[in-house]
C-alpha cells in the first residue's frame, strides 16, 4: 500500500468537514487516518521485531494485534514507531515463525 502525502487542500477539506461535523454535535470525523494496514507474519531469532514500513514517521500511531497465535503463545509488549520508515513490536518473548500480526498504523491529520 503506497502512502499519499495530504496535500493543503486536502487538509482544509477535512478540516472544513470536522467543523461542520462539529456544529451538528457530531463530534470530530476525521481525528486520524488509516495510512497503512496489513497482515505480516512474525520472525524468530528476538523478543524484539522491527518492521520496514515505507512513510510511516515518528508520531504516528500504531495499533498491533496477534491475529494468529502460533504454536508458542506470546503477547505484545508495546509497539511503536521508533524511527522513518520503522516499527518496533515488543513481545514478551521470542514468537518464533508462526504469530500473526494485524498492523494499521494512524496519522493525525
Amino acid at each position: 500500500m503506497a502512502l499519499v502525502a495530504l496535500t493543503a487542500g486536502k487538509k482544509a477539506f477535512i478540516n472544513k468537514m470536522n467543523r461542520i461535523a462539529k456544529s451538528q454535535g457530531l463530534g470530530d470525523l476525521f481525528s486520524n487516518m488509516c495510512i497503512y494496514s496489513a497482515l505480516t507474519t512474525t520472525t524468530a531469532g528476538s523478543a524484539t521485531l522491527a518492521l520496514t514500513i515505507s512513510g510511516i514517521a515518528v508520531g504516528d500511531i500504531p495499533i498491533v494485534t496477534i491475529n494468529t497465535v502460533g504454536a508458542t503463545p506470546r503477547t505484545i509488549t508495546t509497539a511503536k514507531v521508533t524511527a522513518t520508515d520503522t516499527l518496533t513490536v515488543v513481545f514478551s518473548g521470542d514468537p518464533s515463525t508462526d504469530h500473526v500480526l494485524n498492523i494499521a498504523i494512524h496519522r493525525v491529520v
